[in-house]
């Protein structure tokens, strides 16, 4: 579950229950989404390389003027007008699922549950998650998992 306090974006929902039969349909196209207000700072720190309005969803989450869009176009290098889109998305990017940022989400929390190095039975529920949280979750699964194996070994 993701929630926002955006109206392209508000609360969100997803549920996995066939990682096999789901994943590459479901989760797997879901794009990462960033707000406007953090491209710049992710663009200046080197953590969005890879990351163009083709590939990205860019969710609008402050008012925007002539002067603004034409600095992203330059700090982008962006030939082609950007639009603000009516749906709240940069350009008016079509979404590929209604809930596509939670999809996203879910595909990242798919991707940190894999650094547990072993497969999960189970049922996992995530609010408003992230790759911190994730981690953390992850390491104290490990650690509990670890402590369950020594002692049995004990036993």
């Amino acid at each position: 579950m993701v929630e926002y306090p955006l109206p392209s974006l508000g609360t969100q929902y997803e549920a996995i229950y066939n990682m096999a039969e789901d994943f590459a349909v479901e989760v797997a196209p879901a794009r990462t989404f960033c707000f406007l207000s953090e491209v710049e700072m992710l663009k200046e720190n080197g953590l969005i390389k890879g990351g163009s309005l083709d590939n990205a969803v860019v969710l609008i989450d402050k008012l925007l003027d002539r002067s603004e869009i034409n600095r992203l176009r330059d700090l982008f290098g962006i030939e082609e007008n950007i639009i603000t889109g009516a749906n709240g998305i940069l350009n008016g990017r079509i979404l590929r699922f209604r809930n596509e940022p939670v999809r996203h989400k879910t595909l990242d929390l798919i991707g940190d549950l894999a650094l547990l190095g072993i497969p999960i039975k189970g049922h996992v529920t995530a609010a408003r998650a992230g790759h911190a949280s994730n981690v953390e979750f992850v390491k104290t699964l490990k650690r509990e998992y670890f402590q369950e194996i020594k002692d049995l070994s004990y036993n």
